[in-house]
């Protein structure tokens, strides 16, 4: 019976999660599962393996449509060397290793692609939230009801929490356009 560790993180950057990985790769622990809906959300199960000192991991972000386009975007990555182990439910986070050790992005342009899609999202969930609460703020005019404003309390926060996050995104990709 192998022996396996379950393990709960979130990350703010792609590339402290990839540095985290890594280093418990070199620690011989292998990423086996991530993300499921039966182990919940960021949870990551590890398995010992030996081999897992030669691995490196890297991740993508990417929204793809349908199964078709995800087959050829995995044989895509297999075709350079990497294997796709896990992805979050939401089929958008997709984590790959390799033994070969070559980058995943071999330009520029295409890490900052990888976090203009990222900006994007995190863009349509600030226009959601924002929404929700513009929304409830125009429904305590017509309505008496204390939701309402539970609503607008708690949805302020989550506006300026994912806007700054969208703002990091976008300096992000300002940094990565001009070199830096």
């Amino acid at each position: 019976m192998a022996i396996t560790r379950t393990l709960n993180k979130r990350f703010n950057s792609f590339e402290a999660e990839e540095q985290w990985l890594n280093e418990l790769a070199q620690s011989g622990w292998r990423l086996v599962d991530y993300d499921k809906k039966e182990i919940g959300e960021n949870y990551y199960v590890f398995q010992v393996d030996l081999d897992a000192v030669n691995m490196r991991y890297k991740i993508d972000f990417r929204s793809l449509k349908d199964k078709e386009e995800f087959d050829d975007y995995k044989e895509l990555f297999h075709e350079a060397g990497w294997e796709l182990i896990a992805k979050n439910h939401y089929y958008m986070k997709h984590i790959f290793i390799s033994i070969e050790g070559k980058d995943i992005y071999s330009d520029q342009l295409s890490l900052i692609d990888r976090e203009r899609r990222r900006r994007n999202i995190m863009s349509i969930y600030v226009i959601g939230f924002t929404a929700a609460v513009i929304g409830a703020y125009i429904a305590t005019f017509y309505f008496d009801y204390d939701w309402l404003n539970a609503l607008i309390i708690m949805g302020i926060p989550v506006v300026i929490w994912y806007s700054y996050g969208l703002y990091k995104f976008h300096k992000k990709v300002r940094q990565l356009q001009h070199g830096r």
